[in-house]
């Protein structure tokens, strides 16, 4: 009797673990191990602190991107995707004690939720379906200014007293000290005025989310989390043009109501 020859789904995946130098296993376990090992990898690329912290790294990374988009374009469907954008960032910023962040993601996710179910009033749109978009009035820029400094007052004084307090009220929990409380507090603050303004639909608010992005890279980039760093600088650099996309915008839409 001849010899049963092996299938080529046993003979390639044996082949492959040899060539890369794995131990002796069989040719499907390797392979899958193999895989397993490179996912690890992939997700650590982005957060190597734990599986799960990559994992949610790379979502928020590439939910990032339509969530940008969707806001340049002035489209309500904007909402649903900040809300679902917000997640991974909120839990991924509370365990790198980010604790600014976080609850500002958790502001986002309230004000996404907030616009899409329990907005009292229907929002007003173009006939394209954007939003329709207003300058701020020049009246209250003083009561911004005043807003941010108070907010950014209250979060720096939290942030940096946090470990201290945490430790007192719960002294199982270890919380690190934070390593840029002045970064994450900054940026906190104004991205709180610059969601307002959002909310709003006022064409400044990318002038904020320029300098808001600009801090955020440098807070992402002390912690080496770089593929955050890269994806904010992608946000300050679409602000730039979704400042001029949004201002041509309320040109039109002006046009068309004098018309």
């Amino acid at each position: 009797m001849s010899r049963p020859v092996r299938g080529m789904g046993g003979v390639l995946p044996s082949l492959f673990c040899f060539l890369i130098g794995a131990r002796p296993l069989s040719g499907a376990s390797c392979a899958k191990k193999h895989l397993m090992d490179s996912l690890t990898s992939f997700f650590a690329f982005f957060d190597n602190s734990s599986l799960l912290n990559g994992v949610l790294a790379f979502l928020g990374t590439v939910l990032g991107l339509p969530y940008i988009y969707l806001q340049y374009k002035a489209s309500p469907k904007f909402w649903p995707v900040s809300a679902v954008n917000a997640l991974p960032f909120i839990y991924v910023n509370l365990v790198k004690s980010n604790f600014a962040t976080a609850a500002l993601f958790a502001y986002y996710l309230f004000v996404a939720v907030q616009a899409m179910f329990f907005s009292g009033e229907k929002e007003d749109k173009a006939a394209d379906g954007a939003f329709l978009v207003h300058n701020i009035p020049g009246k209250l820029y003083p009561r911004l200014v005043l807003a941010f400094l108070l907010i950014f007052g209250a979060i720096y004084s939290f942030v940096v007293h946090a470990p201290t307090l945490f430790a007192h009220l719960l002294p199982s929990l270890e919380v690190p000290t934070p390593q840029t409380p002045f970064a994450d507090a900054f940026a906190t603050a104004l991205s709180f005025v610059s969601m307002w303004l959002l909310s709003k639909k006022y064409i400044q608010q990318w002038l904020a989310w320029v300098v808001v992005n600009t801090a955020y890279v440098y807070m992402y980039v002390s912690q080496a989390n770089y593929p955050w760093a890269v994806l904010f600088f992608i946000y300050g650099a679409v602000a730039v043009f979704g400042y001029f996309n949004w201002r041509a915008l309320y040109r039109s839409q002006q046009a068309a109501v004098e018309s």
